[in-house]
């Protein structure tokens, strides 16, 4: 008989439902790959990408059924997301393992610190100069 094992299977659901929610569910996946099941870190951003594509595509589509995607702000992102991609890509591949997860802790420590410590609310700008 397999043993079931829950850890992995919470963490495949809670990056399901927090990528689905636009909130970085792949941060916990690379971690529960790198730091539980041991998968070197190319390999866990890799099967990350993976397991985001069905979920993105799922999302998406609940998303624009529901008017909630602004294909303005599609356009004018879009393709400096796909030349970011492509560029982030081949960094990954010539980067050292140990230098990309350096990379991943300090850009996980740094969005930690921006939730602990949000700053002043921007106020929403009135009136005609709005």
């Amino acid at each position: 008989m397999a043993v079931i094992d829950w850890v992995a299977i919470l963490a495949g659901f809670g990056s399901a439902v927090l990528a689905s929610m636009g909130m970085g569910g792949g941060s916990i996946l690379i971690l529960y790959l790198t730091l539980i099941a041991g998968v070197p870190q190319r390999e866990a951003q890799g099967v990350n990408l993976l397991f985001f594509l069905p979920i993105g595509a799922a999302a998406l589509w609940l998303h624009w059924r529901q008017g909630r995607v602004d294909k303005t702000a599609v356009q004018q992102f879009l393709p400096t997301g796909l030349l970011g991609a492509l560029l982030g890509t081949g960094l990954a591949m010539l980067a050292d393992e140990s230098l990309l997860r350096r990379g991943f802790a300090v850009f996980l420590l740094l969005i930690g610190l921006r939730q602990l410590f949000p700053g002043k609310p921007k106020k929403k700008k009135t009136g005609p100069e709005a």
